[in-house]
């Protein structure tokens, strides 16, 4: 909206924003398909088609962690005889997440460990689960977690390298000291349009993200609010709710 009123006063952005050598199109795929922007144009929204995080970390380790929390779950899966971490990942996703491996392994920060694949694979191992809850300076530098964020590396998988950017898929293998390898694959990440998230996990998402910041009765009045919406009229309502959480009392 507010790009809609800066050119009505003739501010106006790049005549090449989109197909650009530096434009929308070239920041998101080494080779774009311009056509792709008008196909289907009045037939469907492309909004729909929009993925959700699931996990609090960059995308490129949401297939990732859906992987390993597939091996997280398996009973032959003792931490203590892990001896290697082995993810499959895309090229693109190397040095976003994954390089330099050894400030990769030691995180500092949140923002360090949302583009860290040892940390959220350690934690996923570890914990059984990836949450925003778990991304604290005392996770960072758990011992039980540093062990294991020592065992990962990251490879291009050209097979998977293939598919992307269409999908962002990922496979992990663990391997242990018997010489069993576990394995692992992700082809479309939980919350992509093509596996989407149920009503109830992105509400225990939401949930999970405001626990402690806003109080439980005025989430509730949140989420009904958000889940009536095609019903409401006064949306000055949500606002009034949403108020009590910036401006308490």
């Amino acid at each position: 909206m507010v790009a809609a009123e800066l050119a009505l006063y003739g501010i106006t952005a790049p005549p090449t924003s989109i197909e650009g050598n530096y434009g929308y199109l070239h920041a998101y795929s080494g080779d774009p398909l311009p056509q792709a922007l008008s196909a289907g144009e009045g037939e469907r929204l492309a909004i729909a088609q929009t993925a959700m995080k699931y996990y609090p970390c960059n995308y490129y380790i949401q297939s990732i962690n859906d992987s390993v929390l597939q091996l997280a779950e398996r009973a032959d899966l003792p931490l203590e005889a892990i001896e290697s971490i082995v993810v499959y990942t895309v090229q693109a996703a190397i040095p976003l997440v994954c390089e330099p491996i050894e400030q990769k392994r030691r995180p500092k920060l949140m923002i360090d460990a949302q583009f860290s694949v040892p940390f959220n694979v350690a934690l996923g191992l570890v914990k059984r689960r990836i949450s925003f809850v778990d991304f604290t300076p005392a996770e960072f530098a758990s011992p039980a977690l540093e062990r294991l964020m020592d065992k990962v590396t990251c490879h291009v998988d050209p097979v998977l390298d293939a598919q992307y950017p269409q999908a962002w898929p990922a496979r992990v293998e663990v391997r242990l000291a018997d010489g069993r390898t576990l394995v692992a694959a992700t082809q479309y990440a939980k919350g992509d349009p093509r596996n989407p998230l149920c009503l109830a996990e992105v509400i225990a998402k939401h949930r999970s993200v405001v626990a402690g910041v806003v109080d439980e009765r005025t989430d509730d009045a949140i989420l009904d609010f958000i889940l009536s919406l095609e019903t409401r009229s006064d949306f000055a309502e949500l606002t009034r709710i949403l108020k009590k959480v910036v401006l308490p009392g």
